[in-house]
């Protein structure tokens, strides 16, 4: 043992007022505020708590409760949990100061941590006392970050090749290695952790910090993706995609990660939490919901468990301000409110959450005295969100001055536009000009419905659902219907799209469609309040009796396409002469990848083909066929085909080695991930394949085919009703 590990072992054992235990001795969770704390985190020796992460590594120790902690210390690394990771690294240590491991985890940990200033003195001397040395220890000369990386230095000479080659690479990656200039300290980390990967394949820490040096934006995800080759339940590699799909905009590709960081981190709530950030985004609500309230539990049971205050927990605001969201969202309003105060008390109060909930329950005093604290500091945010509450109570004049002054601010820029378009659009379509405050609103929409950032955060159908609102209370049926459409299109979750329609098609007596959308409508609330459902219908049925009576000009008289016989002819789709609705999809190839997509809104009067499918069979490889040689011939015309798959999971790894398998080139396959189909175009239950020809907006051509329906006489037919796109 070095002169310097002499020195620390006692000083450790002293500082924590215990000596090392056995693994059989490992500590009972507990919650404490009087127990010794540790010199370098500060804190009170980890408790190992079960079932935290599955997470594994061989650390380099013959002591089995320093290897324990070690491996919670990577499972709460790997969690971004930066606290609880250097006090396990650092607990760990106390059990066997010599392991070169955990000194380099600590320091990862107190990096991330933010412990990287020079330390203050404290009473770490005082332990050693003036007869250990006579000059103040590297620990007093150093940060609190670097000093464990020097222990690990030091600790090399006995350290297993392929570690000494870890500490190597990430000296190097901090310039503390001979010849490792500024500029080139990243790739000398990555030709050192390049070797060590050649002879030692199978360390997975080598993997994770080959892909931390990586350069560009793709740079590491091939080794995560290795890495998950080497242990498919890795909790770091599956954390870290999760982030690389969410910020390169393909959510679904991302999901399978979600999934996958959950089942390799049981114990911890970041890991539950993650899936919000795609779930959100690809309308999965009722999954991310569960999942957001499986993470808020954790996050309580890890403070109690440990004694951390919410205060201490850098990831309490985010995790608690996003769950709250999505159970505002979901109309589970009970829950929410218990949330709101649960941050209230431990000083995150989500002003804007608790706004948006008191104007979705109608408690104006709750609303005007958010309102009031945003005034002391922000004016211009507070007439924003006043102008939303006058307009709310039905007080134009009101909404209209506090407009006038959110415009006379001097605040400018694009969001500032936007809440500026909303609150005269909305004061316009219900004061007499309708015409132009729709178009006001579109206008925020045509801004906003292809800027990926706005999809986040239970935000993506937002100014689609105030264009609705403000249509409906306007009186103008078809902008009403165009942007609740859109609504849905860009949130599959959107209960005010949903309901807007329901209200929209039972005035225009197309009941049929009402039902639909009522249907649905209850699924996004099934976990609501009855009394809060039976209040937004009611809101939104009043609004729309301003759609003029002359409106109701014909009822849609279709059959009904979920009790097909046999021998009837299958009914399935848009009516020829209709127009298609918006609707996104997961295509599982092409440069839209797993990102949510509306093809319909690109294609706007460009000649199209849409192929509804319930399977992927040789019938589905027949059409796909066909279109795919079309779309080569016309490829100069704007002409687009591609199929959706109705289903319940979307797996596009599946869907896209279809697509490869049926040779296709130039029409995309996608996934819809609802068995009925978006609900605007009445998909059929019994319709294996529907298939839509459009152009100019208006459906040319419609074949609705049953389960063996596609002979080729029916093929034929579909070839020859190709060219009405082209006349």
């Amino acid at each position: 043992m070095s002169p310097r590990l002499a020195l620390l072992l006692p000083l450790f054992v002293l500082a924590m007022g215990t000596i090392p235990l056995r693994a059989e001795e490992a500590p009972t969770p507990r919650a404490t505020s009087n127990e010794p704390k540790m010199p370098l985190t500060g804190l009170p020796a980890a408790k190992l708590l079960p079932n935290i992460c599955v997470y594994t590594y061989p650390t380099a120790s013959t002591n089995a409760t320093c290897r324990t902690h070690c491996d919670a210390a990577f499972g709460y690394y790997y969690s971004y949990v930066w606290m609880e990771a250097a006090r396990s690294f650092e607990t760990a240590i106390t059990h066997d100061p010599e392991c070169a491991h955990a000194w380099l985890g600590l320091h990862a940990a107190m990096v991330k941590w933010g412990r990287g200033k020079a330390p203050k003195s404290d009473g770490f001397l005082a332990l050693a006392g003036g007869a250990f040395q006579g000059k103040l220890p590297d620990r007093y000369e150093m940060t609190a970050a670097d000093y464990p990386l020097s222990i690990a230095k030091s600790l090399m000479p006995k350290a297993a090749h392929r570690t000494q080659l870890l500490i190597q690479a990430k000296l190097q990656e901090r310039g503390l290695w001979p010849d490792t200039p500024v500029d080139q300290r990243k790739a000398k980390a990555a030709a050192t952790l390049d070797e060590l990967l050649t002879l030692y394949e199978d360390d997975q820490e080598a993997w994770f910090a080959r892909a931390q040096v990586a350069e560009g934006r793709f740079g590491g995800t091939p080794f995560f993706k290795s890495l998950l080759k080497l242990n498919p339940q890795h909790p770091g590699a599956h954390h870290e995609l999760v982030h690389f799909y969410e910020n390169i905009g393909r959510p679904a590709l991302g999901w399978p990660h979600a999934l996958g960081y959950m089942q390799s981190s049981p114990g911890i709530a970041h890991a539950f939490h993650m899936q919000a950030h795609l779930g959100m985004r690809i309308g999965k609500w009722n999954e991310t919901t569960e999942y957001s309230l499986k993470a808020f539990a954790l996050q309580q049971a890890y403070h109690k468990a440990l004694n951390v205050k919410p205060a201490d927990d850098h990831q309490f605001t985010h995790h608690i301000e996003i769950l709250t969201k999505a159970l505002i969202h979901d109309g589970r309003y009970a829950e929410a409110a218990t949330l709101l105060a649960e941050g209230k008390k431990h000083g995150a109060p989500m002003r804007i959450e608790h706004f948006r909930f008191a104007l979705e329950r109608r408690n104006w005093a709750d609303a005007e005295s958010q309102i009031a604290t945003m005034r002391k500091t922000d004016k211009a945010n507070a007439a924003y969100h006043a102008a939303l509450l006058a307009l709310a109570r039905g007080d134009h004049s009101r909404a209209s001055a506090e407009w006038e002054s959110l415009r006379q601010s001097g605040r400018t820029g694009p969001a500032n536009d936007l809440r500026l378009w909303e609150i005269q659009g909305r004061i316009m379509c219900l004061s007499g000009q309708g015409d132009a405050g729709s178009k006001l609103l579109k206008r925020a929409v045509d801004k906003t419905k292809n800027d990926y950032g706005k999809h986040a955060w239970a935000g993506g159908a937002y100014f689609m659902e105030l264009w609705g609102r403000g249509a409906l209370e306007a009186g103008i049926a078809a902008d009403a219907e165009e942007a609740y459409l859109e609504a849905l299109a860009h949130d599959a979750g959107s209960i005010r799209a949903a309901l807007g329609l329901w209200a929209l098609c039972g005035r225009l007596e197309r009941d049929d469609e009402a039902e639909r959308y009522l249907k649905l409508a209850r699924r996004l609330w099934a976990k609501a309040d009855p009394a809060d459902f039976l209040a937004l219908q009611d809101e939104l049925a009043e609004a729309a009796d301003a759609i003029p009576s002359t409106a109701v000009v014909q009822r849609r008289l279709l059959k009904a396409v979920f009790i097909s016989k046999d021998d009837e002819p299958c009914v399935s789709g848009t009516s020829v002469g209709m127009r298609c609705g918006p609707y996104s999809f997961l295509p599982a190839d092409g440069p839209e990848k797993g990102k949510p997509t509306c093809y319909i809104c690109e294609q706007e009067d460009k000649p199209t083909v849409v192929i509804f499918a319930r399977t992927l069979n040789a019938d589905a490889a027949k059409l796909m066929t066909l279109l795919d040689a079309e779309s080569l011939r016309r490829k100069d015309t704007g002409f687009k085909a591609w199929m959706t798959l109705l289903t319940p999971k979307a797996d596009l790894n599946e869907l896209n080695r279809w697509s490869a398998a049926t040779g296709l080139k130039q029409t995309p396959v996608g996934a819809f991930e609802d068995v009925d189909g978006p609900p605007s175009y009445k998909l059929a239950a019994d319709a294996e394949f529907t298939v839509l020809l459009f152009v100019k907006q208006k459906v040319v051509a419609n074949f609705a085919l049953r389960k063996g329906d596609l002979t080729e006489a029916k093929l034929k037919d579909i070839r020859a009703a190709l060219p009405k796109l082209f006349e």
